[in-house]
């Protein structure tokens, strides 16, 4: 048993990112205090609810009709309430029109036994409740005039609590799809738009949604191309990374460990293609459902091949960064065979609980400035959403993938590689961690600057962590903190009694791994004998 030894400077730093931390939700829940928004909480509609809902609603429709596949995603409409956030106007929007127009709702698509879309389906996620709807396969939409069009979607809008007389059609409304605007219906400069799909002699669908104003669908564009920009910047800046990694692996061939990265790169690729394949239906939210069976090949055979390479990757920054510290008389990487293994393992789990709390507050800091000097909000993305994933409760486990990959590349091998080349161990740090930071401005925060702010001030950290304590400290700390966020949105996100416990458990994961790989290394010492300390 390895003795516990006390380390109060981190425990004192644990404390203040616990004070920090809830400090900053306290004073976030003053009036007129900005705040970046948390993810969505649980829906109050489940799957099956939406489903049945569907179900029951076409009945009224089609009662011949009997769905061979149902497909449930959840979407939400980023634009809107991207503009609302900016106007801080959400939280009007959510009293006035939140249940029947919400901005976050189930789409439940129906297809027939041939696979072909028949219906699509909206139902809110807090309201139960189809807010609107699309019938695929009709009536040809050349039939009926455009005039008898025009009177039958009035006379359904009439049906349905809808003025006619408060409403205007919109000009480039096209045959078969009528686009009003009410006179009445507006919050800041949106107004609410429906749209009513008539082909034949029938109302096909119904959309309703309020306009998001040019101004800014101008400035949300402008964000995008920033952030896809800095993306793009960044994932060059890690090609760079990969490139000189494998040219030092070439020059010093006769220095490197070979064998060292291939546990990581092979733990990097597996839970990178099972997340792949888990989030699968948040990558098609985008996606027209008769375009998917096309997207998922392609999807699936780009991903994996960026996978591969990633992984490559991975493991010629583990081996070449190995080489680099060792060759400035540095092991910040334990091996299996060194007496300490264990101990290392055992203490950088401690250090990376109390480090993760202190930089859980930093980040809780920094989000605050953030909205206060930016303004910045963030929208929920169905893409990324634990929602959309088929197991949920297997997305915490990224942070392992997150963790390590990222702590080798950018830590291990960037202050590394920066430290030969600049000699000033700030620019080290900090240029390593720019190139990270630039790889995560392409979430739904905005302005899109903010992540190339916060996750800069957090690879310094992380840079000072792993040479103060080495590469196994930084890579708990890392990962405890992905867990913990990844484990916190699995439990509000899908809330339920398996789902908490799940979540608990990820939380306590790395003390676990940390004690079974002390133990296990202990008991590999007495069979073996004396090891090595080289």
């Amino acid at each position: 048993m390895v003795p516990h030894r006390i380390n109060r400077p981190l425990i004192w730093l644990a404390i203040i990112g616990i004070v920090l931390y809830f400090g900053v939700i306290l004073i976030n829940l003053l009036p007129g205090v900005n705040g970046v928004e948390e993810e969505l909480s649980g829906p109050k509609v489940t799957e099956e609810q939406a489903a049945d809902l569907a179900r029951q609603f076409v009945h009224t429709k089609q009662p011949d009709y009997t769905p061979n596949k149902i497909n449930i995603i959840y979407q939400s409409d980023k634009g809107l309430s991207g503009y609302l956030q900016k106007a801080k106007l959400t939280e009007e929007y959510s009293t006035r029109y939140g249940d029947n127009y919400p901005l976050d709702y189930w789409e439940v698509q129906m297809f027939d036994s041939r696979n072909r879309l028949n219906w699509i389906i909206f139902v809110g996620l807090n309201e139960p409740k189809v807010t609107a709807w699309n019938q695929k396969q009709a009536a040809p939409a050349s039939s009926g005039s455009q005039e008898s069009r025009r009177l039958l979607a009035e006379s359904f809008l009439a049906e349905n609590g809808y003025d006619p007389a408060d409403l205007q059609l919109m000009q480039g409304s096209r045959s078969s799809l009528l686009m009003y605007e009410s006179a009445k219906e507006s919050i800041g400069e949106s107004r609410l738009q429906l749209g009513v799909a008539v082909r034949g002699e029938e109302v096909v669908g119904f959309v309703p949604s309020f306009s998001v104003p040019e101004s800014f669908r101008q400035w949300l564009a402008g964000q995008e191309r920033s952030a896809g920009l800095m993306s793009y910047i960044g994932l060059g800046g890690m090609f760079l990374l990969s490139i000189a990694a494998l040219i030092l692996v070439i020059i010093n061939r006769k220095k490197v460990r070979f064998s060292r990265g291939i546990l990581f790169a092979l733990i990097f690729a597996g839970l990178y293609g099972l997340h792949t394949i888990n989030s699968w239906p948040g990558a098609s939210t985008q996606i027209p459902p008769e375009d998917a069976a096309i997207f998922n090949v392609v999807y699936i055979v780009f991903t994996f091949l960026i996978i591969a390479l990633l992984a490559g990757a991975q493991y010629f920054a583990a081996i070449s960064g190995d080489q680099l510290w060792r060759a400035q008389g540095w092991n910040p990487w334990p091996r299996w065979r060194d007496s300490n293994f264990g101990e290392d393992m055992f203490y950088g789990m401690g250090r990376g609980y109390l480090l993760c709390l202190f930089i859980l507050g930093v980040q809780q800091v920094l989000f605050f400035i953030a909205g206060e000097a930016f303004d910045s909000f963030a929208v929920n993305d169905p893409t990324q959403s634990v929602l959309n994933m088929y197991w949920p409760a297997l997305f915490p486990l990224l942070a392992w993938m997150a963790g390590t990959s990222e702590e080798i590349m950018y830590r291990l091998f960037g202050i590394a590689l920066f430290q030969k080349w600049f000699r000033l161990r700030f620019l080290a740090v900090l240029v390593p961690s720019i190139i990270w930071a630039l790889g995560h401005t392409g979430y739904t925060i905005y302005p899109s600057y903010t992540r190339l702010f916060e996750v800069a001030v957090l690879g310094i950290i992380f840079g000072y962590i792993f040479l103060k304590y080495g590469l196994m400290t930084a890579i708990f700390t890392h990962v405890t903190m992905d867990i913990i966020l990844m484990a916190l949105s699995l439990m509000t996100t899908t809330p339920s009694t398996s789902n908490i416990l799940i979540g608990v458990g990820y939380i306590l994961m790395p003390a676990i791994t940390g004690y079974i790989l002390m133990w296990v290394h202990s008991l590999f010492r007495k069979r073996s004998g004396p090891a090595s300390t080289v």
